[in-house]
């Protein structure tokens, strides 16, 4: 995000390096209670196999992958006449020789195994001859690597002839060199956090007519003014709301004014519909909104365009209450609209900036309405900071006095969840019962404050006025051109590299969406694969067993190198794009991001692998309620199916895709909800920007050779690339829009594993997930270091372990000036193995926060979700038995739309919401205490933590009513 700032106060270097040591207890203690630390703390002791290692996924892959080190090394030592230390490394291989024989006889049992079994099964030839050839070309390397290693073995009683020896390690480099497992993800442009300022404001008339697309006066006919694009598209909840009022100019302005919120963004981002069901939007969204309504009442209406001037005052107001011209600029500037602050001599007093409204033809001519801009009415929060005061310098001093702290080396160690666990719980109560004694019809409203819009007052269309000071230029057009809108791609492509640990990179598109935002908002987007042959149908279906009767039936890894797949991306369901056939199990990759009006493609560049399905989730301001209902009600029909035994027409996007999609919305929503509400809380404004992000299944490939072997289901995995958002202190304070940003991306890590948890958690089972947040309260709980890395200790790296591609990464972000946050080793959750770390832009306060494998997310390791692998390949339901715990899934995931939707319509109107059940409660104080941690927070030692831990009160309310199927506000 960027932000233009003129407050002139910045961190000293004393308060950078305090707030360096106080990011650790921030991280520590951000979402767990002793309890659940201890509990988590029992997982980790349980001994299971690291899932994503090699020795889990493909033994003698790991065998390979060692020897292609030593051999390497070994290749070095002759090429630098270090002959003396050859022996002891020729030991080493010999005795990973004597590894690799032992597991290459088992493969090749296996593979003789399994050509008797299609043989037997009665596959087509073609099928058979895929397993032929890929035995021969195993066979081949690994005969060769044998020879080679027999070789080596008898160099020394040999002449020691240093060329032979050479040439023998270089043929068995030559077959080493190929990938043995997936390749980790890409980090390009993983820390290009901050979005570039807008251009220059367009001040003359030339420019607005070039960006516009259009030269002098308009030429079109009415009739034009009353044909449909994407943005203003006739929809059922628009002929719905001309049908209520009538074809009444002033009604159909009224409405939009009245009820659809500002959002301060550029371009068209969701048009029409969704700004309807969202009731939000900027002012391209709600002028497409207007427009469809009047063309849908047969009213003439066209899009102007221009560079305005409005008050400071109303700029301020407009954009969410700011209390100085600075603060909405900013907040202006943050969404991408050219602005500038206009004086007429001494301090400023207009704000110019590019804006559309709204023409209509009403009454022979054409009136100007902007149903975008309004005034809001505001009322103060409760003040708990100064009625309930809290001794900061005490709980923090008592805090550090349970931990050891190197500020040296930046690293914390020890601290005592149970001291902060009690001071907060002391805390509140006392918060609690203020609340409580101010009546019993307490609602959300009170706590924070609320803000309304104020009523459009005209009696007849002809009293409605512009609300500019001038218009410096402008220009109109029936529709906007597509240069404004947003555009959201996302392709499939091919890969090459991965020798000899080179990364893997983008070698060509084989599949592309690239469509309009209004076209997908409100929409299910997916990647999957299905079978590409019925011959590739058949196979995949005789590795399922004969009787299924429960899920433990189902097979956890299947042969890959025989079954071939094709890509689809879909739109609810439809394919818009396929993929040539890939072997299952290929490595591949997926491009997606936004196109920005006048930006470049912004991308994140992530792997995939041929078999998995992946859930798209677009978020442009905010996910609407309507969006989660519509969900909801998809799995209602799915659940009341399945329990009825009526499995004919379901599909994978019915099941598979139906969960995933729950997850990844479910998130933006809930992500969404909480921000909005915390912000409030901190006396921040708050917006959602453009942001996406994907939910789904994962898999481990064995490779040999350059071909796929196998692929092992290791279950779900939530990656949230772009979580972008506009904030800015209410009254421009650097620090509190510091410290706001720093607690929402780690609220927003906790919910990359909490979503996923609560999907496919029972009673009986529950499911451990990983992310950022979690993996370093681990640590924390564990005993470990936490350190925070800044350019000034980066020698510390060296004092943790970690995996060389997250260690790669790390550098790098500590050489651009970047702090990160890692945890010393890493740590085991339910059989995946890896580190937790963020990195963040410690002027702003915004960063990534990911796992081991390059994940800006979450991984989950369901133990009884091997159906999502199954039916996600397009096997369908394998049988009546199977479908018990999709239901229980199915349920969950119809909780967590009903929570996220009720929560969005919170933040909807915080005026006269009244929340009665505990979760509520708990809500009520955790908001609360953010407030009061925010006026602490840079004055003394109040800490990071301290407002990350609040947030997890608010997050675990959510929890508990999900938990419990009970609503939060009755």
């Amino acid at each position: 995000m960027f932000s233009d700032f003129r407050t002139e106060a910045m961190f000293s270097a004393r308060f950078k390096r305090l707030a360096s040591a106080l990011v650790l207890f921030f991280f520590s203690f951000t979402f767990y209670s002793p309890a659940v630390l201890a509990a988590f703390n029992e997982v980790d002791r349980q001994s299971n196999p690291p899932r994503n290692s090699l020795a889990y996924t493909n033994p003698l892959g790991e065998t390979i992958e060692s020897l292609e080190q030593q051999v390497s090394s070994l290749h070095q030592m002759v090429m630098t006449e270090r002959m003396d230390q050859i022996p002891a490394h020729l030991s080493n291989i010999d005795d990973l020789a004597d590894v690799f024989h032992d597991r290459d006889a088992l493969v090749r049992e296996e593979l003789y195994a399994e050509h008797q079994s299609l043989i037997e099964s009665g596959l087509p030839d073609e099928i058979l001859a895929r397993h032929t050839q890929f035995e021969e070309n195993y066979r081949n390397h690994a005969d060769s690597i044998g020879l080679s290693l027999d070789k080596l073995s008898h160099w020394e009683d040999s002449a020691r002839d240093k060329e032979e020896l050479l040439s023998t390690l270089e043929t068995l480099q030559s077959h080493l060199q190929y990938p043995v497992r997936n390749p980790q993800q890409s980090f390009s442009g993983d820390l290009d956090f901050v979005t570039p300022p807008p251009r220059n404001l367009y001040t003359n008339q030339s420019a607005i007519e070039d960006l516009l697309g259009v030269n002098g006066e308009p030429t079109w006919d009415l009739s034009d003014y009353l044909e449909t694009d994407s943005a203003t598209a006739n929809s059922d909840r628009i002929q719905d709301i001309v049908a209520d009022l009538g074809p009444d100019p002033l009604a159909l302005y009224k409405w939009v004014h009245d009820t659809i919120r500002f959002v301060p963004s550029y371009g068209v981002m969701q048009g029409a519909d969704y700004t309807i069901q969202s009731e939000q939007g900027n002012a391209f969204d709600t002028a497409s909104t207007l427009i469809a309504l009047y063309r849908q009442a047969g009213i003439p209406a066209r899009f102007s365009y221009g560079t305005v001037a409005i008050s400071a005052e109303a700029a301020q107001s407009w954009v969410g209450g700011v209390s100085n011209i600075d603060a909405a600029t900013n907040i202006l500037s943050q969404g991408g609209i050219p602005q500038q602050q206009f004086s007429y001599g001494g301090a400023s007093e207009e704000v110019e900036m590019e804006h559309v409204w709204v023409e209509a033809w009403i009454n022979g001519e054409w009136v100007g309405l902007d149903p975008s801009f309004k005034e809001h009415t505001f009322t103060e929060g409760m003040d708990i900071e100064n009625e309930v005061p809290l001794d900061a310098e005490a709980f923090l001093s008592n805090v550090r006095a349970s931990a050891t702290v190197s500020e040296a080396e930046g690293w914390v160690q020890g601290l005592d969840a149970l001291v902060v666990q009690n001071e907060l719980d002391n805390y509140q109560a006392r918060v609690q019962s203020f609340i409580d004694g101010t009546g019993s019809d307490t609602t959300l409203g009170d706590v924070l404050g609320t803000q309304q819009i104020v009523p459009e007052s005209a009696d007849v269309i002809e009293e409605v006025v512009l609300p500019f000071n001038r218009v410096r230029a402008s220009a109109v057009i029936p529709n906007l051109p597509e240069s404004l809108y947003y555009r959201f791609r996302l392709q499939i492509g091919n890969t090459f590299g991965g020798s000899f640990g080179a990364p893997v990179q983008w070698a060509g598109t084989a599949a592309e969406l690239n469509r309009l935002t209004p076209e997908l908002v409100g929409k299910s987007l997916a990647i999957s694969f299905r079978p590409a042959t019925e011959a590739d149908q058949q196979t995949l279906e005789s590795y399922l067993p004969d009787t299924i009767e429960t899920v433990d039936d189902l097979p956890t890894q299947l042969p890959a190198n025989t079954i071939n797949m094709i890509g689809e991306i879909t739109v609810d369901g439809e394919v818009v794009a396929t993929t040539p056939s890939v072997t299952l199990g290929q490595s591949l990759m997926v491009r997606l991001g936004f196109n920005a009006p006048e930006r470049s493609w912004n991308f994140s560049e992530n792997n995939l692998v041929a078999g998995q399905y992946q859930a798209v989730g677009i978020d442009m301001q905010g996910i609407s309620p309507t969006q989660l209902t519509s969900l909801q009600g998809q799995l209602e029909s799915v659940k009341t199916r399945l329990e009825a035994e009526n499995f004919s027409g379901l599909t994978k996007h019915d099941l598979v895709g139906g969960i995933l999609q729950s997850g990844i919305q479910g998130y933006l929503a809930e992500t969404y909800a909480m921000d909005k509400i915390a912000a409030k809380a901190s006396d921040i404004v708050y917006h959602r920007s453009p942001s996406y992000g994907t939910f789904s299944t994962q898999m481990n490939v064995s490779y040999f050779f350059g071909s796929p072997r196998n692929v092992l289901f290791s279950g779900v995995v939530m990656d949230v690339d772009s979580m972008s958002s506009n904030t800015e202190s209410v009254d421009n304070c650097y620090e509190d829009w510091v410290a706001f940003n720093r607690s929402s991306g780690m609220r927003s890590s906790a919910y990359e594993h909490l979503i996923p948890e609560r999907l496919f958690s029972t009673e009986d089972e529950p499911a451990e997930g990983v992310s950022t947040a979690k993996a370093l309260a681990l640590a924390m709980a564990q005993g470990q270091r936490v350190y925070t890395l800044t350019q000034d200790n980066a020698s510390s790296l060296s004092l943790i372990t970690i995996d060389s591609a997250a260690r790669s990464e790390i550098q790098s972000a500590l050489q651009q000036g970047f702090e990160v946050t890692v945890h010393a080793q890493p740590i085991n959750v339910n059989g995946w193995e890896g580190s937790g770390y963020a990195i963040i832009d410690s002027e702003r306060g915004v960063g990534a926060y990911k796992i081991s494998g390059g994940v800006s997310g979450g991984f989950l390791t369901p133990e009884q979700s091997n159906w999502l692998f199954i039916i996600g390949l397009g096997l369908g339901l394998a049988g009546v038995f199977i479908a018990a715990p999709i239901i229980v899934v199915l349920s969950t995931a119809i909780s967590l739309a009903l929570i996220a939707d009720r929560f969005l319509d919170i933040t909807s109107d915080l005026s006269g919401t009244q929340c009665e059940n505990s979760g509520a409660a708990e809500l009520y104080v955790g908001l609360a205490l953010g407030v009061f941690a925010l006026g602490f927070l840079f004055g003394g030692l109040g800490a990071f933590f301290l407002l990350s831990y609040i947030a997890f009160l608010a997050a675990g309310a959510i929890a508990g009513a999900i938990n419990s199927n009970n609503s939060i506000c009755e």
